[in-house]
């Protein structure tokens, strides 16, 4: 099994309150989830008004496929988005789970 995540930090330039953040990564969360099947959250910086840290994950059997993925995710990102990502960490493991019948 291989866990593959990317975290994404973003910048939010015209964002003036916390409601309108929210409401900008949450629209953020759901196009990633509906577009790619793939998990999302906001992970990090979340007292800070004009960033947010989006962090994405997927699991499965290979790691080429995930490592893909998460390209795909980061291409569409930087071509429709118009949330400015400063950085990306993308990172893959694989892991053996034992014991599961």
């Amino acid at each position: 099994m291989v866990l593959a995540y990317a975290v994404f930090d973003l910048h939010l330039p015209g964002c003036r309150g916390l409601k309108e953040k929210r409401m900008i990564v949450k629209s953020l969360k759901a196009r990633i989830r509906n577009e790619f099947e793939i998990s999302a959250a906001e992970v990090g910086a979340q007292d800070l008004l004009q960033r947010a840290q989006l962090g994405v994950g997927a699991v499965g059997p290979d790691q080429a496929p995930l490592d893909a993925l998460l390209q795909n995710v980061l291409t569409s990102w930087s071509r429709t988005s118009t949330v400015r990502s400063s950085s990306t960490a993308t990172s893959s493991s694989m892991c053996e789970v034992t014991g599961l019948r």
